[in-house]
């Protein structure tokens, strides 16, 4: 994946937080798991696995 496409991935990512925690939604555990995916992706050299962390917190987050 280019890094460009991780970074706009992160970012979407990051404004959803962001944006469930101005109206109140987010739970603190929720910005913990953000926070732990967050770190989870950075080390992960592995791209899919950035992918995959993603799509479960997006999935998590709809709820």
């Amino acid at each position: 994946m280019d890094p460009d496409m991780e970074f706009n991935a992160l970012s979407a990512l990051y404004q959803s937080v962001i944006q469930d925690m101005k109206v109140g939604k987010s739970s603190f555990f929720r910005v913990v798991f953000f926070v732990f995916l967050v770190i989870l992706s950075s080390i992960s050299a592995n791209v899919n696995a950035f992918l995959i962390v993603f799509l479960i917190f997006r999935i998590l987050n709809c709820r």
